[in-house]
């Protein structure tokens, strides 16, 4: 759903969500102000987990379409393979046909 708002306004997750990270490791590395217990800061953990989602839904939407422009790639491929087959068949059988009436053959 981020994905698609962010789309819609021609942005990043990352700067929608106001992160200044480019990756995991950037984010990985980021401190603040707010910490909890474990020393690491609430905000930068839900903030590493939305990069690393994000990333994810990247990763599946490039093999999305990388697979359905390659069937598209091979769809097109055989229709324009079926089309010159079927004008070279007419083609041959004019000739043969042109031929008969003639009587070369």
């Amino acid at each position: 759903m981020i994905v698609k708002i962010a789309d819609a306004l021609g942005t990043t997750v990352n700067d929608l969500l106001g992160s200044s990270c480019v990756g995991v490791r950037d984010c990985c590395e980021a401190d603040d102000a707010y910490t909890d217990e474990s020393g690491k800061s609430k905000d930068d953990a839900m903030m590493l987990q939305l990069v690393r989602i994000n990333e994810q839904l990247e990763i599946k939407n490039e093999r999305t379409q990388k697979m359905w422009r390659t069937s598209l790639t091979l769809l097109i491929i055989a229709a324009v393979g079926r089309i010159a087959m079927t004008i070279l068949c007419v083609l041959f059988l004019t000739i043969i046909t042109i031929a008969i009436i003639i009587g070369i053959g």
